[in-house]
């Protein structure tokens, strides 16, 4: 049985065992995700100091003449830390590496194979602008009020239960900017002006962020020497030379490090130019001559001076 199939039985064992004849597929993936998560709090409140090999919650059940059972293990570790995992037989063989992305494979399994809609609007629900407005059926004195044209902002103010409320929308989002309870028509006049105004200094900065970026020109050369510091709970650092460049670009390639001094835990290297360990990557440059390498990495010219990185067997 294949990872598809075991997820497929998964979904048709939770939709026997909740009655879920009428429940969606989206519905039901939800209610599977819930269960699981609801066991691990199960187990971290109940058994906090277990010393048995493991506990278990389960549902079983009969599936297209499979006995089917699905119950999420507890396993005391040699360090006394408790790891769990949901764990899935069908007619007595164990899939063991289910438990690994059992959540990926119901979403790619209900999406792909068992809801007409698209990925994101199977999994997720993403409400619009409408379901945030104040709602005529509930609410009372609704109006839309007025701001400066210059900015994208949207407001609007209404009263329920005698209480007043305002909401705003900014930009394209559609979820509300904020949504709160006012004591009276002046508090709210003076939060939607301090909004304009952080608004209008937002767009502001960000219209010289993009003239700063289109006016700049970087004097990196043919032979600089980049370096990346960049690590989790450890420090790697990565050199790259410049082999090629333009006027708003550069073409880099990275090259081989030396180790020039040790300490305890701790490595210094430099760079060596031109033995290069990498292909070519073309990359834009941004102000202050820095290059984005990946989205936890940028490289900025080198000092020539030694780097301290995590010595091999330190780090995580």
């Amino acid at each position: 049985m294949n990872r598809e199939a075991v997820a497929r039985e998964l979904v048709a064992v939770a939709r026997e065992l909740t009655g879920g004849a009428g429940i969606s597929d989206k519905a039901l993936y939800g209610r599977i995700r819930r269960g699981l998560l609801r066991m691990i709090r199960d187990f971290e409140r109940n058994f906090p100091d277990v010393d048995m090999r493991y506990h278990n919650r389960e549902i079983s059940g009969t599936v297209a003449g499979h006995e089917v059972r699905v119950f999420y293990a507890i396993y005391r570790a040699s360090n006394a830390e408790v790891a769990g995992l949901p764990v899935l037989i069908v007619d007595g063989k164990t899939y063991e590496k289910f438990y690994r992305d059992v959540t990926e494979q119901l979403k790619k399994v209900i999406c792909d194979s068992l809801v007409a809609s698209s990925r994101r609007e199977a999994v997720r629900m993403v409400h619009k602008r409408d379901f945030y407005r104040p709602n005529p059926m509930i609410h009372q004195n609704i109006k839309q009020i007025d701001v400066a044209p210059d900015v994208d902002i949207e407001v609007w103010q209404y009263e329920n239960n005698g209480k007043l409320f305002g909401v705003a929308f900014q930009g394209r989002a559609q979820k509300p900017l904020w949504h709160y309870r006012f004591r009276n028509e002046a508090q709210l006049k003076q939060e939607v002006l301090n909004t304009v105004e952080r608004r209008r200094q937002h767009i502001q900065h960000k219209k010289e962020r993009q003239e700063e970026r289109r006016q700049f020109r970087h004097d990196l050369k043919v032979g600089t020497i980049l370096y990346t510091s960049w690590g989790y709970d450890q420090t790697n650092i990565d050199f790259y030379q410049v082999v090629d460049a333009g006027e708003k670009s550069v073409v880099i390639r990275e090259v081989a490090q030396k180790t020039v001094r040790q300490s305890r835990g701790a490595d210094y290297v430099v760079a060596v130019p031109n033995k290069f360990t990498g292909p070519k990557m073309k990359k834009r440059v941004r102000p202050g001559n820095s290059v984005k390498i990946e989205s936890y990495a940028n490289a900025r010219v080198w000092d020539g001076k030694p780097k301290y990185q995590t010595a091999a067997g330190w780090g995580h």
